[in-house]
């Protein structure tokens, strides 16, 4: 409250109300806590975490890389994430799919991209990489020698033409 003083007068009371808005930006990586997938039942998991002011919510753009196909290998998964104020954290699995197929370790790479309400941080992408099921019997990667058939071992290295490396 104001008092009136010898060089002024208390004229009219006005109030005013000022709004202090916070301009620090969040910041969003990602990371793979588990970073091995497996075709036989084991998903790997990506998170992405926003750190900072999560008074807002935030959509987060991802590209989806890397060695194995979408829908083939494993589930597809989202183009962007959806971050709701108060939260931290979204969690995606990476569902593999057994496909029966011999053949080496694939990789799925989630890239956080550029958005508005947020900086991208570091680690801007992370890997999970999916252990292909070996199948039955030894789980030789068949596809890698040219020129032999047949499923069992005895038929690979019984072959004439079995290499001693892989082409592939």
């Amino acid at each position: 409250k104001l008092i009136a003083g010898s060089s002024y007068s208390v004229g009219q009371v006005f109030s005013a109300t000022i709004s202090i808005l916070d301009n620090e930006a969040s910041t969003v990586i990602v990371t793979a806590p588990n970073g091995n997938a497996s075709e036989s039942g084991s998903p790997g998991i990506f998170v992405i975490t926003r750190t900072g002011v999560s008074t807002g919510t935030v959509t987060v753009p991802l590209a989806v890389s890397g060695t194995a196909s979408s829908v083939v290998d494993y589930a597809s998964l989202p183009l962007s994430v959806v971050i709701s104020a108060g939260t931290s954290t979204v969690t995606l699995a990476v569902t593999p799919y057994a496909d029966g197929i011999y053949e080496i370790s694939e990789t799925v790479t989630l890239s956080v991209l550029a958005g508005a309400g947020y900086a991208v941080g570091s680690p801007s992408n992370a890997t999970v990489t999916i252990a292909a099921d070996p199948g039955p019997g030894t789980g030789i990667l068949r596809e890698w020698w040219t020129g032999l058939s047949g499923t069992a071992v005895s038929n690979l290295t019984a072959a004439a033409n079995y290499p001693a490396t892989p082409t592939g």
